[in-house]
């Protein structure tokens, strides 16, 4: 097994981004076979899907550390993956727009389709972090966010302190709220050999069991 370079932050760029209109749907909390979808607001949810992607320029950036301070979450990991990434801030501030023109459903669809956006910008990063990490010898984890679980929300400043100031134009509020909004920042943990709970989804890891956005396994 050969050890990951750490504090070499690498940047990803205006990557493609393919939006699951199924995921769309999901954020905007309809549930197939128990929400009906009207006609006015499929062709909005078109109108958005079609219209939205022009605003979006993802962007991101990932490092790899040897510890986190969170021993309940990364004590028994060699090494860990960091990421930052974010869709910017032009679709940002047409929901916004939207908002302040009234038009409420298709603001509010902009919206879905924007946090459908920053998961696949985080599933695309996720994804350049195991390639580099499994050529090396690493059982990479499923990714986790500070929030989830027992990594706390605030330690979301941690995380921000390993890029030096290189975080893909994603700035962090004192209270870790993460500006532009549709942005994703998240952990990898690495280790030697595969661990029998290490690759599980992000929702077995959180106690929110009642969340209207859990995913099944």
């Amino acid at each position: 097994m050969r050890e990951i370079l750490t504090n070499k932050i690498k940047t990803l760029d205006d990557f493609g981004i393919e939006i699951n209109r199924e995921e769309v749907l999901r954020y905007l909390g309809y549930k197939p076979g128990h929400t009906r979808l009207t006609s006015q607001i499929a062709v909005l949810i078109e109108r958005g899907l079609g219209e939205a992607p022009s605003f979006i320029r993802p962007r991101g950036v990932y490092t790899f550390v040897e510890r986190m301070g969170n021993g309940a979450v990364f004590g028994k990991c060699r090494q860990i993956g960091l990421a930052i990434c974010t869709i910017g801030e032009g679709l940002e501030g047409q929901i916004n727009n939207l908002f302040g023109r009234g038009e409420t459903s298709l603001g509010m669809i902009y919206d879905a389709i924007g946090s459908a956006a920053a998961e696949y910008a985080a599933d695309v990063l996720n994804s350049e972090i195991c390639q580099e990490v499994l050529v090396k010898g690493f059982s990479p984890s499923c990714r986790i966010s500070p929030g989830y679980g027992k990594w706390a929300l605030t330690e979301q400043h941690e995380l921000f302190s390993n890029f030096n100031g290189n975080t893909a134009g994603v700035k962090l509020t004192p209270d870790c709220v993460m500006i532009p909004r549709k942005s994703v920042s998240f952990a990898v943990r690495l280790y030697a050999q595969p661990d029998a709970t290490s690759y599980q989804s992000l929702c077995r890891e959180c106690t929110l069991t009642n969340c209207s956005y859990r995913k099944e396994d």
